[in-house]
């Protein structure tokens, strides 16, 4: 199977190809490491007290493990380009405002018709939007006066919006 774009819907599976490999190459260099550790201890007699192991493949996993995860994670996004800027994009949005979003989709499915006296509704991000503008005038408000009260109030606000 080839690529042919940067299809939005790709399996996450084919979209992090390299890091998974890297996360496999890892847990590979993981078990030997291991193995070099406590292969000399289940060789070593019931009656021994000290055992020699080396512990130099472990070093050399933890010293090598984050680099090449990086370099992994690196090579997915240059190879998926337009998905990393979709999920980043994505990323900023807040829980609560996806929940928003939700809800005022469903709203707006409900309608019927869909505008009063020929005047449209408004669309779910303009919605979404003046709910976080009036929601973020009252934190503002309350942060003057009381900023653990502010922090209460935009937890549930969070809270009270997906529900």
């Amino acid at each position: 199977m080839t690529a042919t774009s940067d299809r939005l819907d790709l399996p996450a599976r084919r979209r992090h190809a390299r890091l998974i490999t890297a996360l496999t190459t890892l847990i590979g260099a993981c078990a030997e490491a291991a193995g070099a550790v406590y292969q000399p201890i289940a060789a070593a007699s019931p009656g021994q007290e000290a055992v020699e192991v080396n512990l130099l493949p472990c070093l050399q996993v933890s010293l090598c493990a984050a680099s090449l995860l990086d370099l992994a994670r690196e090579e997915d996004q240059a190879r998926w380009p337009a998905v990393v800027a979709w999920e980043r994009q994505e990323s900023r949005r807040t829980y609560a405002a996806r929940c928003a979003v939700v809800a005022a989709q469903d709203l707006t499915e409900k309608a019927d018709p869909p505008g009063e006296h020929g005047v449209p509704l408004l669309t779910v991000e303009q919605t979404a939007a003046m709910d976080l503008v009036s929601a973020g005038i009252e934190v503002a408000a309350q942060w003057r006066a009381d900023p653990e009260a502010a922090v209460a109030l935009v937890h549930e606000m969070a809270v009270s919006s997906c529900l």
